[in-house]
């Protein structure tokens, strides 16, 4: 399988096995959409909280 890629892996893995992909419910969807959310908010506390430190640094200096 090296040199595939993970669509063809898939699609071969569900023909073989016959199994059916299982769709997320509504609450998993909602769950995923806090996650992603929460990530993005990450981001940019992360480079708020960078400024702030680099200002303190160059204060200080």
């Amino acid at each position: 399988m090296k040199n595939q890629r993970s669509e063809e892996i898939l699609a071969r893995f569900l023909a073989e096995t016959g199994a059916q992909p299982v769709l997320p419910t509504p609450e998993e969807q909602a769950e995923m959409k806090e996650v992603e959310e929460m990530e993005r908010q990450g981001a940019v506390d992360r480079k708020k909280q960078k400024a702030t430190i680099d200002e303190r640094n160059r204060e200080r200096d």
